[in-house]
């Protein structure tokens, strides 16, 4: 709860029975929040008529974050932008891939997350922004949707229609930030594109690179199977090297696209 020296002032609990908020909502302090009750008792599924939503985490008073905390507050599938930041659990709450209308997804200083949940089955996600990742090494296959891009499946192995495209709306993906990022995989476990596998980021047209200063080079499928018009690269050295204009061991894989900038 917020604090006016030792009386409680209120509780993420007094939330409860607003459900006709409307508009953004941003919930500072989740720090505080002793347990996963009190955290259920915020009724966040039930806010159906919030657009935007942030979730600051910030004290991160318990080591390693408290994910049941995390997970009991249950957000609305009806949301479309959502901040998620200073958050201390070791994997992202179970809910984040559930929200099949969120349009727009930044995840900022979750130090302890050393991988990512499946967002590519956010069916409606436009703009993704991961900053301050510390944690994160390696990006795999994992967002794609599992360990060979197959995770879209329905449970009789037969592609959904969701599996016909994975970040399927994707257009802006951001990374800043990113110190300990030191590779990028976005191929599958035979290493090739098989038949009927489904297509990643058809719609992508913004990647912009900023502060990773350990990742050397951007998969082969990202640049040369979407549609990017737009690359930014800044302050990610081995990216300067790999990619500069007519010099750069890697300029042919980008010089395709029309707008480049690398600084």
């Amino acid at each position: 709860g917020v604090t006016d020296g030792e009386e409680t002032i209120c509780t993420i609990g007094d939330l409860s029975s607003l459900n006709q908020l409307h508009g953004c909502l941003r919930i500072e302090g989740l720090g505080y929040v002793a347990n996963a009750d009190q955290a259920e008792k915020a009724q966040l599924k039930n806010k159906k008529h919030l657009a935007e939503l942030h979730l600051d985490f910030n004290p991160q008073l318990q080591a390693g974050g408290r994910t049941d905390v995390a997970d009991a507050l249950q957000l609305c599938s009806d949301l479309q932008t959502l901040h998620l930041s200073f958050y201390g659990g070791a994997r992202l709450p179970v809910w984040m891939t559930s929200l099949n209308n969120l349009r727009k997804l930044r995840l900022q200083d979750c130090p302890n997350c050393t991988t990512l949940p499946p967002l590519g089955r956010l069916a409606s996600l436009e703009n993704l922004c991961l900053e301050n990742m510390h944690g994160l090494k390696l990006i795999g296959t994992e967002p794609f949707g599992g360990p060979d891009l197959g995770g879209c499946m329905q449970t009789n192995g037969a592609p959904s229609t969701a599996a016909l495209a994975i970040f399927p709306k994707l257009k802006k993906l951001k990374f800043a930030g990113m110190s300990s990022w030191e590779k990028w995989d976005m191929t599958c476990k035979d290493g090739g594109a098989k038949e009927g596998n489904p297509s990643i980021m058809p719609y992508l047209r913004y990647l912009k690179l900023s502060d990773c200063s350990k990742l050397n080079t951007l998969p082969d499928h990202l640049l040369e199977k979407t549609p990017i018009r737009k690359l930014y690269i800044h302050n990610c050295p081995p990216l300067q090297q790999q990619y500069q204009k007519r010099i750069g061991e890697h300029w042919r894989k980008i010089s395709h696209i029309s707008r480049v900038r690398i600084s």
